[in-house]
């Protein structure tokens, strides 16, 4: 019967009204010694012909008679280690539990075991199945149980040569018709709105802060009704986690609960102690660390918080367990509908699989002992369709609807790393010749060639793969810079020393008085799934929950890292510096460190490091130095003879230029002639090259530096990096960048388009996305 229908009523009422009958002496057994004296005391109260021994200290054989009732657990008659074995053993004034169950039969007396929660240690091949088979050969058995599992059964009953059990079963309706058991258990959950806010979402403080909403409706409900009792809120944490008792009580203080009103239980198994304080009224929420008791009766239970990740279907039904019971002082009343029902709310959603398959276990059951039960009908409407009528069998069910499965969602596979090639399939040879002794050369002229440039030979020192220096000989072609084409770039880069950058980088972190407020109570809106555990019905809201500090404290860190210019840990103590000042302007919050770097965090996370890339940008502007690059080669030389361009410097389309980019130098040669004069690749690290700082504090070179007519800048230079992959981390400084001189970089893709498009970032969703196409009359203004 399902937990909290009167299992162990039924039980002693068939004990004691056997026991006017024969003779027979019982052994109880409770799942766990905790529950030992909840038994004992529930017996005494409701069994007053029975006479409760204890097996310990009263093992007296003279005095047994019918109605002896001992009370134990299977852990203290049934381990391995005989040293455990207290009651095995013979004493001077007992005799052990062996020559006890010897004795009672040669006084005439029959034995009958009662098994309580009996699918959790009494199945075949347990130490307590062989203990009843080979010790204790009872003559009559009562097992026990909400969960039964058929095939533990048919292996026990087969191991004791049993031909037939005598099987009831009370369905959860006929529990639910009696009021003994709620209506319902509804099983909330939440996941991310957006699944890239995931991590950052408190699930636990949803979970417990769901829980208290309900906690404190219920509370009023049990006012208005007129019923005189304090509900009991149960929160059962991780054991996993050393500090998760401290944390559950600190935040469910937070939430409004009185010190005095939280009770701890931690022991591996229930005690006494825990059922008085589930009974104490001045407790209103008991904190577990530890596997929900079997057994364990808590009536004032009305929610549940789970923050364990458990998902097996034996795991929901202990949980349903714990807050399915009805308390007497509700028993033959009318109540609302909030009442009717439990709560459980869980901190993994995927916790909810396991009392989904839980609910569905119960609800299999079908009541096996009615001897009447008349056929009921019933009107049925399903939200706003037709209604029908439903018959209600001799079970006492009736068919439940099963609601479409939701679709599964959609996962986007991971991004893969970013990693530039040559579509051909050929990898891109790269060749830097910094660092070390530059290699020597011996120029020949020989005689001119047809074209503007001139065959020499070329011997140079290189490294073979053994890393030996080898002398390699080979006939070069030698371009000229063309007439009228510009000699010389401006390049910017920051100095060696950027004293003072990260200071700069605070002063221009401006936070306006709405920001700071939206910061302080910033939110994370989640779906909240409430999932019928009985009925299946699932029902989808929307709920706002709280930035879990740990993650929003580490990707705050991984912010502030980011750009690899600034020093991060000198940097945030000048960006909470800068929010102390602010926040004392607005008389906002209590200025003091932990606070201050709380809200830091919030304000990196929330926009995903905007304010701060802006910030850092300016900084960087302020600190960059421009200057004169050195004068570009007169000549360009190379081993292989170049295929002739019309608006190169040098009249050709250089060497090591891969797919996209020659097809982007192959677009400048087409452009219209108002729009493009000429147009250089610039090459990485060269004295003559064009550099500017990115976003992140590096280098960026463009692979492209073009003259467009009208551009408003120094020589209408337009600097251009034409991407195959312009989406991944490694693009956004890039983006961002902004020469003193040249302005930004244009960065353009075309994969998957004919045409080419302009690379922009967008801020909202902070990641670059294909803009507007391009076109020659937008680059005047980039």
């Amino acid at each position: 019967a399902p937990t909290g229908s009167g299992k162990t009523l039924m039980a002693a009422a068939a004990v004691e009204r056997f026991s006017q009958d024969a003779d027979v002496v019982w052994f109880w057994f409770a799942p766990f010694k905790g529950v030992i004296a909840q038994t004992i005391s529930f017996l005494k109260d409701e069994c007053s012909t029975l006479r409760l021994r204890d097996l310990s200290t009263d093992r007296s054989i003279s005095g047994c008679k019918r109605g002896d009732v001992f009370v134990t657990t299977w852990q203290t008659v049934a381990v391995k280690d005989s040293s455990q074995r207290t009651v095995r053993r013979e004493r001077e004034t007992a005799p052990s539990l062996d020559l006890l169950i010897a004795g009672l039969r040669d006084k005439g007396l029959r034995v009958g075991i009662v098994v309580d929660e009996a699918h959790h240690s009494f199945s075949a091949g347990t130490q307590a199945a062989l203990l009843c088979r080979d010790v204790i050969q009872p003559d009559f058995t009562v097992l026990i149980t909400a969960t039964p599992d058929d095939k533990d059964i048919e292996k026990w009953q087969k191991s004791h040569d049993i031909k037939a059990i005598s099987r009831l079963a009370v369905s959860r309706n006929d529990a639910v018709q009696a009021g003994l058991i709620k209506h319902e258990v509804n099983a909330v959950s939440y996941t991310a709105a957006d699944e890239k806010q995931a991590s950052l979402i408190d699930f636990e403080g949803a979970a417990l802060k769901g829980a208290t909403l309900m906690h404190g409706q219920i509370k009023a409900e049990l006012t208005a009704a007129k019923i005189q009792l304090v509900p009991l809120m149960l929160v059962q944490v991780d054991s996993k986690s050393t500090d998760s008792v401290a944390d559950a009580k600190a935040r469910l203080l937070k939430l409004g609960f009185a010190e005095s009103a939280i009770a701890i239980h931690t022991s591996d198994e229930p005690d006494p102690n825990l059922a008085a304080i589930a009974n104490n009224e001045a407790i209103e929420v008991l904190i577990f660390k530890m596997a929900i008791a079997l057994g364990f009766d808590a009536p004032r239970a009305w929610t549940l918080v789970s923050m364990r990740s458990a998902k097996s279907e034996d795991f929901g039904v202990q949980l349903i367990g714990r807050i399915l019971r009805v308390h007497r002082r509700l028993h033959g009343k009318q109540v609302p509908g909030v009442l009717s029902n439990g709560y459980v709310f869980l901190a993994d959603p995927e916790a909810q699989t396991g009392l989904k398959a839980a609910g569905e276990r119960v609800n299999s059951f079908r009541t096996q002992c009615a001897l009447v039960a008349p056929t009921t009908t019933m009107i049925v409407r399903l939200g706003s369709g037709q209604t029908e009528v439903q018959q209600i069998g001799p079970s006492g069910q009736t068919v439940l609807f099963m609601p479409d499965e939701l679709d599964a969602k959609t996962i986007q596979p991971a991004q893969t790393e970013e990693r530039e090639q040559d579509v051909s399939g050929h990898p891109q040879a790269v060749f830097n010749l910094e660092g070390g002794s530059a290699p020597s050369m011996t120029i020949t002229p020989q005689n001119p060639a047809n074209d503007n440039a001139a065959a020499i030979t070329v011997q140079a020192l290189t490294r073979n793969a053994n890393g030996k220096v080898a002398a390699i000989a080979a006939t070069a072609k030698r371009y000229s810079l063309r007439v009228s084409m510009p000699k010389q770039f401006k390049t910017s880069h920051l100095p060696d020393a950027t004293e003072g950058l990260e200071a700069s980088c605070a002063a221009h972190f401006f936070v306006d008085g709405n920001e700071l407020i939206k910061a302080i109570g910033a939110k994370v809106q989640v779906n909240q799934c409430t999932l019928e555990v009985f009925t299946q019905q699932v029902q989808f809201d929307l709920f706002k929950a709280d930035f879990d500090p740990l993650e929003t404290a580490r990707r705050a860190q991984e912010i502030l890292m980011k750009n690899e210019g600034f020093h991060a840990k000198e940097l945030k103590s000048h960006l909470i510096a800068r929010l102390q000042v602010i926040a004392e302007q607005f008389d906002l919050i209590d200025c003091n460190a932990s606070a201050l770097a709380k809200l830091l965090n919030t304000l990196l996370v929330r926009d995903q490091g905007a304010l701060l890339r802006s910030a850092q940008k300016k900084a960087l502007a302020e600190h960059a130095v421009c200057e004169e690059a050195e004068e570009l080669p007169s000549e360009y030389l190379s081993e292989l003879r170049c295929d002739l361009s019309q608006r190169n410097v040098y009249g050709i389309y250089p060497n090591g230029l891969n797919n996209w980019e020659r097809e982007f130098a192959e677009m400048l040669d087409q452009a219209p002639t108002d729009a493009v004069q000429w147009w250089h690749r610039n090459e990485v690290r060269k004295p003559w090259s064009v550099s500017m700082v990115a976003a992140d504090g590096k280098h960026f070179y463009p692979d492209f530096v073009i003259g467009v007519n009208a551009r408003k800048t120094n020589e209408g230079v337009l600097l251009a990096d034409p991407k195959a992959m312009y989406d991944t981390a490694t693009q956004a400084p890039k983006i961002l960048a902004q020469h003193p001189v040249y302005g930004k970089a244009l960065l353009v893709c075309k994969t998957g388009h004919a045409d080419w498009y302009c690379v922009v970032w967008n801020e909202v969703r902070s990641k670059a996305e294909l803009g507007p196409r391009f076109e020659w009359d937008r680059a005047k203004m980039w």
